[in-house]
Order: C-alpha cells, then sequence, then structure tokens
C-alpha cells in the first residue's frame, strides 16, 4: 500500500481511550485492530454507536463461544449423554456466568455508553459485552487466541449446580410439579426507564401465597430471575 494511503487508513482509526491498554492487559490480548476493541466495548446507548457497536459481535461471538465450549465438552466427556453434555453447556455459557467473567475483568469501567453508565451495570450488557470480545479476538487473532480467552476464564471440569442457576424457570416449573403445585405463571407488571435501557418487572406465581417480582433489562431477564429467586424462597420455606 503506498505510503499516503497507509497513512489515511491509519488518520481514519479513530483513538481509544488511555485506558484501553490497561484492558488489554487485563484480558490477556493485544488487538492489531483497535477498532475492534472499541466496536465491543460500545453500547448502542453510546454517542459514538453510529461508528460501531457490540451487537453484531455480541452474535459472532456467541457461536464462537458455543462451538469452543460443546467441542470441549464433547471431547473431555466421552461417556456421558446428550442430556448431562447440555446441562453443563447451559451452565457454563448462561448469562450469570459471563456475567461473572465481566466482573471479573472489572469491564463495567470499560464500556463505553450514555452519560448515565447505567447500562455498563447491567448484567445482561456485561454478558453481551464479553461475547463481543470473543468475537473480537476471534476476527483479530483467530481461533486459537478466542480459545484461549475463553478457557481462561471457564472451567469445563467445574461441577454444576443443581440449585436451579442454570435454568431456574425450567427448575422452579419440575418443583412444582414434583410437590403437585400449579406450573409457575409470569406476568409483567411495569416497564420503566429509557427506551435504549428499559426495565422489566415481572411477577413469577405459584399461589397467592408464594409469587415474588424481579426486574431485569429484558422480559426474559427478568422472568429467569424472579423464578430463581421464587425457587430460592420456597426450598428456604420446605427446610425450614
Amino acid at each position: 500500500m503506498p505510503k499516503d494511503k497507509a497513512d489515511d487508513k491509519k488518520a481514519a482509526q479513530p483513538l481509544m481511550p488511555a485506558y484501553a491498554t490497561a484492558l488489554q492487559e487485563v484480558i490477556g490480548y493485544e488487538f492489531k485492530d483497535i477498532t475492534l476493541l472499541r466496536d465491543a466495548l460500545t453500547h448502542k446507548s453510546a454517542p459514538n454507536a453510529s461508528v460501531g457497536h457490540y451487537e453484531r459481535l455480541e452474535f459472532l461471538g456467541d457461536r464462537v463461544l458455543g462451538l469452543e465450549i460443546s467441542y470441549a465438552l464433547f471431547n473431555h466427556f466421552k461417556d456421558e449423554d446428550q442430556g448431562y453434555l447440555t446441562k453443563r453447556f447451559h451452565a457454563l455459557v448462561q448469562q450469570n456466568a459471563l456475567a461473572g467473567i465481566a466482573k471479573t475483568l472489572d469491564l463495567s469501567s470499560y464500556i463505553i455508553t450514555d452519560v448515565t453508565g447505567q447500562a455498563a451495570r447491567q448484567d445482561k450488557v456485561m454478558s453481551d459485552v464479553v461475547e463481543a470480545l470473543i468475537a473480537a479476538i476471534f476476527i483479530d487473532g483467530g481461533k486459537d487466541a478466542a480459545s484461549q480467552f475463553i478457557f481462561r476464564h471457564l472451567d469445563i471440569t467445574k461441577t454444576t449446580s443443581d440449585d436451579g442457576e442454570a435454568n431456574p424457570k425450567s427448575a422452579l416449573q419440575e418443583w412444582a410439579m414434583a410437590r403437585k403445585y400449579p406450573l409457575p405463571t409470569y406476568g409483567l407488571i411495569e416497564v420503566s426507564g429509557p427506551d435504549h435501557a428499559p426495565s422489566f418487572t415481572i411477577e413469577a406465581r405459584l399461589t397467592d401465597e408464594y409469587k415474588l417480582h424481579a426486574t431485569g433489562t429484558s422480559k426474559k431477564d427478568a422472568e429467569q430471575q424472579a423464578a430463581r429467586e421464587l425457587l430460592r424462597l420456597l426450598k428456604q420455606k420446605e427446610s425450614s
């Protein structure tokens, strides 16, 4: 490439804040194309989101993560059936697990949002950014680099929990059926917050006695959280 065109291309690259260097040290990967890191960290509410944000990268990162985890489980647990592998898979790639990675890396300090910064502290957003980072590393450094990042933070041999964390709605339904309760229902109570970062309040109900509200960044997230908390409450009552 002629020097003038190379210089033009370099000039067109948006500058990252100084903290980008620190973040690359934290995640253990140095980007050749820093715009990928910028996009992976940018929420659609950010002023510069028109240049690029994480949603397309999240789409790819979800698939890269799924393939890497599936293949690792398939190879490691050679004598286990599909149901066992599926249970481990969902425990590893669920929102809580990915948000946990984000919290370990303190990603909320690096996520670029609107002036309020509220979105950066939401588990859904942090989980999405982890998937976007995986995609960005995959594009920039290839499969091996993405795999190294994934397995630096996820241990496929870790014992999975049976407390309903992986799929709380299914766990709550199974608990109710085993004890002859009605199947749980979910109702929307309230939608609040700005259009770009709404909050949904959902009620999970078994009976008039056993019900509670929970809030999330989507209806699905709120339903899962409500089911998780209601199941926890029911188990506490049962053991007391």
